[in-house]
């Protein structure tokens, strides 16, 4: 188990302090959703505005840090602070593979709760 692994199965543990397991599932499941239109729209941002992108970005990070995917939640605050229409292809890679980094530990989290 790495690093990133071990700090976001310790902010599920936290979590659960605070929202029961059904919650908490329901959250995550809402956040998830998040992913494909998040993604989708930035790969096809054509006619994009930077302040729409800010909006956005501030969106999905609270979504991210109530959920404990605190990784996330950083990456789209760099961008809510410095929105920019060519955010890097890399960037949107980083932030698509974080969030299935998230959702997969939160499932395995998940199952090893019950």
């Amino acid at each position: 188990m790495n690093d990133k692994h071990k700090e976001t199965i310790s902010e599920l543990n936290s979590l659960i302090e605070i929202y029961d397991l059904e919650l908490l599932d329901e959250l995550v499941s809402i956040f998830a959703s998040q992913k494909e239109s998040l993604i989708h729209d930035w790969r096809n941002r054509q006619n994009f505005p930077e302040n729409e992108l800010s909006q956005i970005a501030h969106k999905i990070k609270s979504s991210a840090r109530n959920v404990g995917a605190k990784k996330i939640g950083s990456i789209l605050e760099e961008v809510e602070k410095k929105p920019n229409k060519d955010t890097s292809r890399a960037t949107i890679d980083e932030i698509e593979s974080e969030f299935d980094f998230f959702i997969k530990t939160f499932q395995n989290w998940k199952v090893g709760r019950k």
